[in-house]
């Protein structure tokens, strides 16, 4: 099935999960260069109104590394360099981990029964250093954030690792 978008864009569906399609762009231009071309901010549905420049230059983290993620983090975004820093003065410890949220964060729970919800996968990557700064906080009686614990939780890592 072929798609033409604004601009003269084509694509072609090559599967689909859901909501949610694969497409092929045809082109040469990466996904990272259309959207960059042509794309609009996703918003979450409780936002009522539609994305402006503000929005654009607002909807990374000061800390984020890489593009990769459906929607923003938005638990991050009051996070400011010099919010960092002051805490950082304080003796508050940082470690990396990326996470990429998925598309479930825009879908609404349809279902009666939580356990029958389908939620769309993320991608995560945690360094050993981050292991080991959680592992460190945990020992001092220190909870780690939720973006840090999540990606660390049991099921995700190696067997030697599961007691955090």
């Amino acid at each position: 099935m072929g798609l033409v978008f604004e601009g003269g864009i084509r694509a072609v569906m090559v599967g689909r999960e859901g909501e949610l399609f694969c497409l092929r762009f045809e082109g040469g231009q990466t996904v990272y260069e259309l959207l960059e071309q042509n794309g609009h901010l996703p918003l979450p549905p409780y936002i009522e109104r539609a994305a402006d420049a503000d929005d654009d230059s607002r909807y990374q983290t000061v800390y984020a590394k890489y593009q990769g993620a459906v929607a923003a983090p938005t638990a991050g975004l009051h996070f400011t360099e010099e919010l960092l820093r002051r805490l950082k003065d304080k003796g508050a410890v940082t470690a990396e981990v990326t996470l990429h949220v998925g598309a479930g964060t825009f879908q609404p729970v349809r279902v009666d029964k939580i356990e029958e919800h389908k939620m769309h996968s993320e991608w995560f990557e945690v360094p050993s250093e981050t292991v080991a700064a959680v592992e460190a906080a945990k020992a001092r009686g220190t909870k780690p954030g939720r973006s840090a614990r999540l990606p660390c939780a049991p099921s995700s890592l190696p067997r030697a690792q599961r007691d955090i």
